[in-house]
């Protein structure tokens, strides 16, 4: 039997088509912005306005901006520490070649006790020695143009730009390590496997390991979600959720919403269009407030209005689509139950449209209920 060969640094890179256009066009947007602003602040005739190193820290900063070397301090601390370590070797060191290896060498050094390790700070301190006369000239005067001022214009724009783009969060949150203890999620409650064992592992490699304790997490949920899928076997959501659908259209009027609402005993609809597609949901809180708007608004006016008289209330006009939540979170029939339970605990819902490829919907699940079915095969 032939097994696979497995061939070293081929982890798969997962990322989408949009993924990578995104992270060029804002590079592009960025270095463009740095490099006028640049101009315009340093103006000084035949010295460089911008360093080589801003272009290899846009590919940190835009293409994996949730690395801990595309952090604020590693790329802001990294290029200060790594530029005056640079131009201190090159006032000092005479052998360009010596100078040259001791300045990346000492500002690896320098980066790793300052925690702000940056690959592009090892060559920034290489031109700060080999740059030629015209930064030689500069001094120290080196770090602050171009180098801080280029920095921070980068940092600025980085700031704006990633976080314009949807899903993005940038600078990568910190994990608050209280809040991860005291609130036990479902996978570790379902698992040997926990989150320390996982930060354990990695911490006992003693070599750095370019991942956030965000991406740990998500690592560790997508582990522990195979696992268990593979445990549980092909369930589907179209084989556990609710066929018979509570739903909306958008053009239902509120008042007639509350009452359907009300006669079925359900907290929270699908709102549909005209052909049955998914478009948003609406609850019993939204349909509520919109209703004591009306009774608040007309108490002040000295007007008693009854819960019987609403349907004859300008609210009558008011439709459903006005106060839907939209876009709605919803998942595919063709899923997996545990992908519909990343998606109760990630968001914070507790129910879940199930849709087919069209967004038309084929039923509703139930957090309460699928926690419900998970514990009763794990017993």
């Amino acid at each position: 039997m032939s097994h696979p060969v497995i061939k070293p640094n081929t982890m798969p890179q997962n990322v989408s088509v949009r993924e990578k256009f995104t992270s060029s066009i804002i590079a592009f947007v960025a270095l463009v912005l740095v490099g006028l602003v640049s101009m315009k602040t340093i103006g000084l005739e035949g010295f460089p306005f911008m360093v080589a190193s801003m272009g290899a820290s846009s590919v940190l900063l835009f293409a994996v901006p949730y690395s801990p070397l595309s952090q604020p301090w590693p790329f802001i601390g990294g290029h200060l520490v790594s530029t005056t370590v640079g131009v201190s070797c090159a006032l000092f060191i005479a052998d360009p070649v010596l100078a040259a290896a001791a300045a990346v060498s000492l500002a690896i050094a320098a980066m790793h006790f300052a925690r702000c390790l940056h690959p592009p700070g090892g060559a920034v301190a290489l031109a700060a020695v080999l740059g030629g006369e015209q930064i030689h000239s500069l001094g120290y005067l080196f770090i602050l143009y171009p180098v801080f001022v280029n920095t921070m214009l980068l940092m600025g724009v980085a700031l704006l730009l990633n976080n314009m783009v949807p899903g993005r969060r940038y600078p990568s949150a910190r994990r608050n390590v209280k809040e991860a203890g005291a609130s036990e999620s479902w996978e570790e409650e379902t698992h040997a496997m926990s989150r320390q064992d996982f930060r354990s592992a990695i911490q006992s490699l003693d070599e750095f390991v370019d991942i956030t304790d965000v991406q740990l997490d998500k690592i560790y949920r997508a582990t522990v979600l195979q696992m268990r899928k593979r445990q549980l076997g092909n369930i589907r959501c179209e084989q556990v959720m609710s066929s018979d659908v509570v739903s909306v259209k958008d053009t239902t009027s509120v008042a007639q919403a509350w009452r359907e609402l009300q006669r079925k005993q359900v907290t929270a609809v699908p709102v549909l269009d005209h052909k049955n597609r998914v478009i948003g949901i609406v609850t019993q809180t939204d349909l509520a407030n919109r209703i004591l708007t009306d009774i608040d608004t007309d108490a002040k006016n000295g007007t008693r209005v009854t819960t019987g008289q609403l349907s004859r209330k300008p609210i009558q006009q008011t439709v459903v689509g006005e106060l839907m939540s939209a876009p709605v979170i919803t998942i595919h029939a063709d899923r997996h139950i545990l992908d519909a339970l990343s998606l109760f605990v990630d968001r914070h819902i507790h129910q879940l449209p199930v849709v087919d490829t069209k967004r038309v919907i084929q039923g509703m699940l139930s957090k309460t209920d699928l926690l419900a079915l998970l514990q009763q095969k794990a017993a």
